[in-house]
């Protein structure tokens, strides 16, 4: 018995409720324009100034101004000397050296004033030591753990500086940080016991 084909009834047809757009992209036009990107000038870095705090050799006031690499001398803004940037005081960005004295050795520490911080340690021993000698325990220890918790705050969130050695000089917004070691003792002494001389040969 042959058999006969059957069709579906229009109602079961299935047509789309929508047409996906043509597809627009080229890959000619695309590979071009990506070739003509290519050949558009990179634009050279940003590069931020850097902030330096210095006690001026000549007027002897505290001076606050930026410097960056072009720079070739330092001008204090009280008393405008200015002081010459040494050539090899940068490596592209990156400091080597002090520019206000002949120093070559820089440290690296924290932008935070040193004085302030002695007094919060100092204020949370005395506040212990007055809660302990009332024998409130839990205000003792509570006391000791926010100066704790404290510093911990200042530490994570305050950013670097590079501080000069021989004069103090600090930087700040400097690349290349890293390079630069921490604080040395010895390094200090041989800088502080320098000084020493040079004041008793003065007198």
């Amino acid at each position: 018995m042959p058999l006969r084909r059957v069709e579906a009834p229009p109602c079961l047809h299935f047509r789309p409720a929508f047409r996906l757009p043509a597809r627009s992209f080229s890959p000619h036009v695309s590979y071009f324009m990506m070739k003509d990107r290519a050949r558009l000038p990179i634009p050279p870095p940003r590069t931020i100034p850097m902030n330096v705090s210095f006690v001026c050799p000549r007027c002897d006031q505290a001076a606050r101004t930026e410097v960056s690499a072009s720079d070739t001398s330092l001008v204090c803004p009280s008393c405008d000397q200015s002081v010459a940037i040494p050539e090899n005081a940068f490596d592209e960005d990156r400091l080597r050296r002090c520019i206000v004295c002949p120093s070559t050795d820089l440290f690296v520490r924290k932008d935070f004033p040193q004085r302030l911080g002695v007094a919060i340690v100092a204020l949370g021993i005395v506040g212990s030591s007055i809660a302990w000698a009332y024998t409130y325990t839990i205000a003792t220890f509570a006391i000791l753990f926010a100066t704790a918790l404290i510093d911990v705050v200042l530490y994570l969130f305050v950013p670097n500086a590079l501080m000069c050695y021989r004069c103090g000089a600090m930087y700040r917004m400097v690349a290349g940080m890293d390079q630069h070691g921490t604080f040395d003792l010895e390094t200090h002494e041989r800088y502080r016991q320098q000084a020493a001389r040079m004041a008793g040969h003065s007198q």
